[in-house]
């Protein structure tokens, strides 16, 4: 049995799988195991596994197209090690990850969570966008802290989307749940399930992982292009109450959020009964995600999406509508008109907006980017002169 298990469900994704699998298999720390639980694949994803001549990693195919939360439970069923990370197939890790975690377990062994500071890369633009946090140590957090900010909508810097957990505190919520990965976030359900499980929450600000956003990720529905958006909770009442909870059948990220929110009181009626969602904090998040929608993807005025967004602003609190309507309309009637290099920039500064996450360096590679080692250098580098924390390695 590996003392590590990283976890990689993956569909019909083989040309970002190849990075994903190469960036665990260079961890410098090696005793692991690696779980591809391939949903069906139309493409070459069995072959590439299978081409890998390494014994450190096992391959499953579900037989038949399931649903994401059933093929996060299928890698997670198929492993074997003392802790694990769940990661997006589109997604890689430092070669310094394990190792670091290992290092602190050494000598906290009881720790269950390890959440770290994280890079997100985007493959259409090339941009990379580091965030703020200068402490390289792992420190204990304050689990209550961590579990407030998202009841309020805010983002942790510390991703918990990677984070390193305990496969017995993960058994404790299934035992619960039934299994780990449920709801419309399985993977934000399961992390913060775990987090409110855990005895002990370590966190560190060096960059362990990199998030990457590709045309197809829903992990951030500003960046989804496969599903219509704009439609969303304005297709129903307009009144308050009626958009919570928001429907089913549209992919809105904070409309998701909300529901995993729910679904967690639910399930964990003791360990949540002191948090509540903030319905104010929730509309200010909706408005934001819509300034970001609408950024992104301008294709001249939208007359219906505008008589909607009137119903939806006289439904809200007028604070939250003056501060919509500002950041909202102005831009809408300069995008169109601005040069490429601005829009970026924009695109940018509303992801942060959306996220409420803290920026602290954008950088767009363009031209300088050849493959995903060059990534990498920009985050060692970054960690190198700006933080002064980057571990080193060979």
């Amino acid at each position: 049995m590996s003392l590590f298990s990283i976890l990689i469900p993956t569909r019909n994704r083989s040309e970002y799988l190849k990075y994903a699998l190469d960036s665990v298999l260079s961890q410098t720390f090696k005793d692991l195991e690696v779980v591809v639980s391939d949903n069906a694949s139309e493409d070459n994803t069995k072959q590439l596994v299978g081409g890998i001549k390494d014994s450190r990693i096992k391959y499953f195919h579900t037989g038949r197209f399931i649903s994401v939360g059933d093929n996060f439970n299928n890698a997670y069923g198929n492993s074997s090690g003392a802790y694990f990370i769940m990661m997006g197939d589109d997604d890689f890790l430092m070669p310094y990850y394990l190792e670091e975690v290992y290092k602190c377990l050494s000598k906290n062994p009881d720790i269950e969570v390890f959440l770290s500071n994280t890079a997100e890369f985007d493959y259409r633009t090339k941009t990379l966008r580091f965030y703020s946090g200068t402490n390289p140590s792992f420190r204990e957090e304050c689990k209550k802290k961590i579990i407030n900010r998202y009841f309020d909508f805010v983002a942790n810097p510390h991703n918990p989307t990677m984070g390193c957990f305990a496969k017995q505190l993960a058994e404790k919520v299934v035992c619960i749940n039934g299994k780990l990965y449920d709801g419309p976030f399985v993977d934000y359900f399961a992390n913060f399930s775990m987090i409110i499980k855990a005895r002990r929450v370590f966190k560190t600000d060096l960059i362990t992982n990199i998030t990457c956003i590709t045309k197809n990720s829903l992990s951030m529905c500003q960046f989804s292009t496969a599903i219509n958006v704009r439609r969303v909770i304005f297709d129903q009442s307009p009144m308050l109450e009626s958009l919570l909870p928001p429907i089913e059948e549209e992919y809105i990220h904070v409309n998701r959020f909300y529901q995993t929110l729910a679904l967690l009181k639910k399930r964990f009626p003791n360990e949540t009964g002191q948090f509540e969602i903030n319905k104010t904090l929730y509309y200010e998040a909706v408005g934001r995600e819509f300034v970001a929608l609408s950024f992104k993807d301008l294709k001249g005025f939208d007359l219906v999406y505008f008589r909607k967004l009137i119903s939806f602003c006289f439904n809200i609190p007028f604070s939250i509508f003056l501060s919509f309507i500002m950041l909202h309309f102005p831009g809408r009637l300069l995008y169109g008109i601005v040069p490429e290099k601005i829009k970026v920039k924009m695109a940018n500064t509303y992801n942060i907006i959306l996220t409420r996450k803290t920026i602290s360096v954008t950088m767009n590679l363009g031209k300088s980017f050849n493959n995903v080692a060059d990534v990498k250098e920009k985050v060692l580098d970054y960690q190198r002169n700006v933080k002064n924390n980057a571990p080193k390695y060979k």
